[in-house]
């Protein structure tokens, strides 16, 4: 990484122009990157950490998928569970299966890991080609380490497989409008176009089976929308309006909301739910604001740097000479604010705007380490940061102790944590290289980020007592019966914890009636559900409670607490069959049906 104004990747200069050749990254660039993503993230392989509740819903439905043979739709329960298609489900459990099985939680970490890889190294390889080699690696390095890409790079959701695909359509994006010699072309509606256009669309209606139909084609759609428009770049709509790459992407696009529908008409009311309710206050309601205060913790620890780079290539992309930079300023500006429009809103949307950030984090970066080597020396003199910034948060660290999860001795080792972090920071952003202080002080962020990801592992784990207590469940039900699971109809994601962890076979119960269905003939069955769902228990016959969690995750009260019921049936209990679910319904979003003896 050289200065600004010695490097040779004209990227540093926002205001070119990209007319040069495009730059290759090596394979041992895409090595180091790929490096880089195993080593940040891979701790959380290792320090396996509880899965949450939103992960076991996911992860519930690959091992239902993998155990049942159905590959086509996921369930919940043995049920269709169509809020979400199965191709996410698919890329999580096949690597799982590979180096363990679906049942083993770090195994479930193993397909995000390779979905986040591909992301880093195609956008590297997108910027790269267009601005130049140095600023493609740093951009994939600073991708790779951001909060939010690095948290859902190990959480085993849909979100990183919908992120990873946006991003790479968006890579393909900057390849096929920026490569040299596009300025020449005449494109008109039926003619051909390159690869990379052709690709984009095609990948961008892969997007419809990751999370639903056009999610994420939203994304990158008003980015594209607002670069043309916004920036007259009359060329490029014309390039982009073409017959063969709106093909691809409906007949990629096409398939899976098609296939649904036939085979699962009901589906309709997921989506008009999802895109209603995110419109209404009903679903994830934020106000307007949520996302400016959101995107500074996405983007840590490379906040600052990436709003330095903002502001230094503003004068370019609004005196219209850097059309990279305006892209990407509309890729990470445009759906933010066009999605804080609807109430429905979450910090992991904009996983799918997160990946421009980086190369303004890149420029960012280097702008503020020539700002920090041109001032005096004793700026850059470890001890002065010690003295003037280590010392002092260290001071707080202990005077707020008590705050800090785990024994006494944690706070100690935050305390001399930070004073480490800002002494050895320092020590190499200080260096005459620019290269040796960009990995320096990545090194430092890296045993910090460890050793952080450790610490919440350990003393952030808010599931002890209920792992505690599912592992007392053998010892109490009799070998070879089932554990019934209560569904929550308020919390409907709650009892996914409970069927993936539970150490015997579990069976869904969709609410209290279903205790009435004729698919249960044993005369006692054993049911796992919150200790104030006892009473509903008691119109179904004896009831006696056998264990219940010392504390279970996020309680209120102790009647909230994960609690093991042995029901015995009243003799000559009326049964009833169960009626049918409608989609709405098994994911919560809808009351009943309830089973009528």
């Amino acid at each position: 990484m050289k200065p600004a104004a010695q490097a040779n990747d004209s990227a540093f200069s926002p205001s070119h122009r990209v007319t040069v050749s495009p730059c290759r990254l090596s394979i041992k660039d895409y090595f180091l990157l790929a490096l880089t993503v195993l080593l940040w993230d891979g701790v959380a392989l290792v320090a396996d950490r509880t899965l949450t509740t939103h992960e076991t819903t996911h992860c519930q439905n690959v091992r239902e998928m993998f155990e049942d043979g159905q590959y086509l739709f996921p369930t919940y329960g043995r049920r269709p569970w169509l809020e979400r298609p199965a191709v996410p489900h698919l890329l999580t459990g096949v690597p799982a299966s590979l180096v363990a099985d679906v049942r083993t939680p770090w195994a479930m970490r193993v397909g995000p890991l390779l979905a986040a890889t591909v992301a880093v190294l195609v956008f590297a390889w997108a910027v790269a080609g267009v601005l130049g080699r140095t600023v493609g690696l740093m951009a994939g390095v600073v991708l790779a380490t951001m909060r939010e890409f690095a948290a859902y790079s190990v959480g085993p959701e849909a979100d990183i497989f919908l992120a990873s695909a946006v991003t790479v359509a968006g890579s393909l994006f900057i390849r096929g409008e920026f490569r040299p010699g596009n300025e020449s072309e005449r494109n008109t509606f039926f003619g051909r176009r390159s690869w990379a256009v052709i690709l984009m669309y095609a990948v961008l209606g892969a997007t419809n089976a990751m999370k639903g139909p056009l999610f994420g084609t939203a994304f990158l759609g008003v980015s594209m929308a607002a670069f043309c428009f916004l920036g007259r770049n009359w060329a490029a709509l014309r390039r982009w309006v073409t017959f063969r790459g709106w093909l691809a992407y409906f007949v990629v696009g096409g398939a899976w909301p098609v296939l649904s529908w036939w085979m699962h008409p009901d589906i309709v009311s997921v989506w008009r739910s999802d895109y209603g309710g995110r419109w209404g206050e009903h679903y994830l309601g934020e106000p307007w604001w949520y996302y400016a205060v959101q995107a500074p913790w996405n983007l840590f620890p490379w906040t600052a740097p990436a709003l330095v780079g903002l502001a230094v290539t503003a004068k370019s992309v609004f005196r219209g000479r850097g059309r990279v930079w305006q892209f990407l300023w509309a890729w990470a500006l445009t759906p933010p604010l066009v999605f804080s429009f609807f109430h429905g809103k979450h910090h992991h949307y904009m996983l799918n705007c997160i990946a421009p950030w980086a190369p303004f984090a890149a420029v960012g970066t280097v702008a503020a380490w020539q700002w920090f080597m041109r001032g005096p020396a004793w700026r850059r003199r470890a001890w002065v940061a010690v003295l003037a910034v280590g010392v002092p948060g260290a001071v707080l660290a202990l005077v707020f102790a008590h705050k800090i999860p785990g024994p006494p001795w944690v706070a100690w080792v935050v305390a001399g944590g930070w004073v480490a972090v800002v002494g050895f920071g320092t020590h190499f952003a200080g260096q005459s290289s620019g290269r040796k202080a960009f990995v320096g002080v990545l090194a430092v962020l890296a045993v910090a980020n460890a050793a952080a990801y450790l610490h919440r592992a350990v003393y952030l784990e808010s599931y002890g007592g209920d792992l505690a207590f599912l592992r007392n469940v053998p010892a109490r039900v009799p070998e070879g019966r089932p554990v019934y699971v209560l569904n929550e109809t308020r919390h409907v994601l709650n009892a996914s914890w409970l069927l993936y962890y539970a150490p015997r076979p579990t069976v869904l119960l969709h609410n209290a009636t279903y205790l009435a269905s004729d698919r249960i003939t044993e005369p006692t069955v054993w049911v796992i559900a919150r200790r104030r769902d006892e009473s509903a228990f008691s119109s179904f016959g004896d009831v006696r409670v056998l264990s219940v969690s010392e504390r279970t995750r996020a309680e209120e009260s102790p009647m909230d607490r994960y609690t093991l019921f042995e029901l015995t049936f009243t003799p000559g209990l009326k049964r009833g069959g169960e009626p049918p679910m409608s989609a709405l319904q098994a994911i919560g979003r809808a009351p009943g049906p309830v089973v009528a003896p």
